[in-house]
């Protein structure tokens, strides 16, 4: 069997897998109605396979041409059909070379980054035979209940901009580096996202000043998984969209990276001993869409700039191996949306 019938062969499989892991996902299974409810009617996703005729290494020698990247999506970002079906699509682009690349799009509606993670680990994990398979927890209605709250989806719908996306790699090193310069004694073991988001802050309020000609307010707003904030005993494979955000500021025109990794550690401090505790009880629902709405007056005001960081670290490099290898590169395309970050690892595990 040569490599290219044998990869097609894997990919069948991998494809009659998808479907079978939907089993134990029924959430991205079914059909959006009214915009607020999913019926779980077993719908499906979609699977499409297209033959490309060029070198995989070709893309990888442009990693930070995003139009390219756009290309290998079954889907455009933003598409209508997020809103109602289907919630999951799969594209698997074949190359001339033999190599592969998945392209992977799940409705945000339904969905969180974590929920993306814990279906492609399901998935590889079913394909490749592995023994070390991720069960999803499905019972987050238990905790967050339904409520009759008024849809609140165009209060923080991010606007899309002509804007510029930039990619810009971090190795091991130098982010060591950077942890232990800006060690404090409020902050005395930064994190690595802590470090790099208080970096890009910086940077991005020093070009804005030098544009601008004058400082222009800014606020920092990474998002967090509430799994592992919330005062509940939330399992790390609970799905949904149970995203959260906290906000860091500061009054000083120049902050330094140090300053700035403080207000983030005491932001999130801040947000575990206050705003996670009111998310026990029947009000956790009210309590994250009140969160929401004040997230997207913010971002509206015109006297503040809102930078918003979102970390997608959970290492797809090591857990998604589909019975072929382990992935060259993992990697999200630009969304359109200006002042908006976007944290992944590498190969080697550092963003």
């Amino acid at each position: 069997m040569n490599d290219s019938i044998e990869l097609r062969f894997k990919i069948k499989t991998a494809k009659e897998i998808t479907i079978g892991s939907l089993d134990s996902l029924l959430l991205i299974a079914g059909r959006i109605n009214d915009n607020i409810t999913i019926e779980c009617d077993d719908g499906g996703a979609q699977f499409v396979e297209v033959r490309f005729g060029g070198l995989l290494s070709r893309f990888l020698e442009q990693p930070a041409d995003l139009k390219i990247l756009q290309r290998l999506l079954p889907i455009a970002f933003g598409s209508q059909k997020a809103g109602t079906w289907p919630l999951l699509v799969v594209r698997a682009t074949f190359f001339n070379c033999g190599g592969l690349a998945v392209g992977v799009c799940l409705s945000h509606k339904c969905a969180d980054a974590t929920t993306m993670g814990i279906f492609m680990k399901c998935w590889a994990a079913a394909s490749s035979g592995s023994a070390q398979v991720v069960s999803p927890v499905l019972n987050a209605p238990s905790y967050f209940p339904p409520k009759d709250i008024p849809f609140i989806g165009a209060t923080f719908e991010l606007k899309k901009a002509e804007c510029v996306t930039k990619r810009y790699v971090f190795d091991k090193e130098k982010i060591v580096a950077l942890k232990a310069k800006t060690a404090s004694d409020s902050v005395q073991q930064p994190t690595r996202v802590e470090v790099v988001t208080a970096l890009i802050g910086k940077c991005v309020m020093s070009a804005s000043r030098s544009n601008l000609g004058f400082a222009k307010k800014f606020v920092l707003s990474p998002s967090i998984n509430i799994c592992r904030r919330a005062d509940l005993p939330l399992s790390d494979n609970l799905v949904g969209n149970l995203i959260g955000y906290f906000l860091a500021e500061t009054n000083e025109d120049e902050p330094e990276v140090e300053t700035l990794v403080a207000e983030l550690r005491k932001g999130i401090r801040e947000y575990s001993e206050n705003k996670a505790k009111r998310l026990r009880g029947d009000g956790a629902s009210e309590v994250i869409c009140k969160d929401l709405i004040e997230g997207g007056e913010l971002i509206r005001r015109d006297d503040i700039r809102v930078l918003i960081f979102t970390s997608l670290c959970f290492d797809l490099y090591e857990v998604v191996d589909f019975g072929w290898g382990k992935p060259i590169w993992v990697t999200m395309p630009a969304t359109g949306h200006s002042n908006v970050v976007t944290l992944m690892d590498t190969r080697g595990g550092w963003s």
